[in-house]
């Protein structure tokens, strides 16, 4: 079946992480400066992963860790060193070249740690914590996602083209959907109108000043074109005044 098989690679990628970083003796850890900008960036993501731990850890990196024998029961065993005493998380470097590997690793580390407990996946404990851990994590990267001008408008897009094929369906079974899925354009609409103006309220300010100073420009030049103007007419009174006063 699909699941078996999808269960199966999930398998075969544990063993071949795991046989990858095998045999390691002792702890070599990994100076942080000396990471390129791109492991140092996921790093430092992991390091913001970890204020989700339920215990305080500080996360590092290392070039080896020592084999962790009896954790027979661990999925990554030969990936990470936990320092109990110190409370310090070694992961190996290699790991961040993958930032979904690695912060997978990641949270299941930080879950055995939340309920001291290393060695065993099946911890009824540890899987709780685990979840709760995922779940947390979800909620931060929808609210960091859901601040993203880009994100919003492809939602609101999405919701456009939902609601024409609802407004296109036959039948009248669809009326409440179709309200639920308005209203939440509405929602949408007013999100996006909100980043908009935040966005673009500085940049409005300064085309309202520029049309200011485009106006009081116009009418300086029609003030002294009025001034000409009136300048004209009095002195064609005055010549008419002169002639009349002749005559």
């Amino acid at each position: 079946s699909t699941q078996s098989t999808a269960s199966s690679g999930i398998n075969a990628e544990y063993g071949e992480l795991n046989s990858k970083y095998a045999g390691g003796k002792e702890l070599k850890p990994v100076d942080i400066s000396n990471l390129s900008v791109r492991d140092f960036t996921v790093y430092k993501f992991g390091a913001y992963v970890c204020e989700l731990s339920p215990v305080p850890i500080v996360l590092l990196l290392a070039s080896e860790t020592p084999a962790n024998e009896d954790f027979i029961g661990n999925a990554y065993r030969n990936l990470f060193y936990y320092d109990t005493h110190n409370m310090y998380l070694y992961l190996q470097v290699g790991l961040t070249e993958d930032v979904g590997t690695f912060t997978t690793i990641l949270l299941h580390c930080i879950a055995h740690a939340g309920v001291g407990e290393m060695a065993n996946d099946s911890f009824h404990e540890f899987v709780e914590q685990f979840h709760s851990l995922v779940s947390r994590c979800s909620r931060v990267l929808f609210d960091h996602k859901s601040k993203d001008e880009l994100f919003l408008r492809n939602v609101q897009e999405a919701f456009e083209v939902k609601l024409v094929e609802e407004e296109r369906r036959p039948d009248q079974d669809h009326v409440q959907h179709l309200s639920a899925l308005g209203s939440v354009r509405k929602i949408m609409d007013s999100t996006v109108q909100i980043s908009e103006k935040k966005r673009w309220a500085p940049r409005k300010q300064q085309n309202l000043e520029q049309r200011e100073d485009g106006l009081n420009e116009e009418f300086s030049r029609l003030s002294e074109q009025f001034t000409t103007v009136a300048q004209a007419r009095k002195a064609v009174v005055d010549d008419l005044l002169s002639n009349l006063t002749r005559s």
